[in-house]
């Protein structure tokens, strides 16, 4: 399920890179970058245990969390607060050309 919770993650990231216009403020392109690499990453690692015998969508995990959608939404936190510091250092840098 954590694939899933990327893939819908990846297309509203995407969709809000069209959608915005103001792309530089914002930086949608590195967030929707970065949830696509995301995805693929996701993507080939299911994509490698379904050739080993082992289900593509899976409901549970056996790691510390065990819920896998709980697990796709924790997964997305980093990915969130890095966009968020890029913005942050973004406009920072900008005031500080401005001065």
């Amino acid at each position: 399920m954590w694939f899933v919770v990327f893939i819908f993650a990846s297309l509203i990231a995407l969709s809000m890179h069209i959608l915005i216009r103001d792309k530089e403020k914002y930086k949608t392109l590195n967030l929707s970058l970065m949830l696509l690499g995301a995805t693929i990453m996701i993507f080939v690692d299911k994509l490698i245990g379904f050739l080993n015998n082992e289900g593509f969508i899976e409901t549970t995990t056996d790691g510390l969390i065990t819920n896998s959608l709980l697990l796709g939404f924790l997964m997305l936190i980093p990915i969130i607060a890095v966009w968020l510091m890029i913005i942050v250092i973004n406009q920072k840098s900008q005031t500080n050309n401005k001065k």
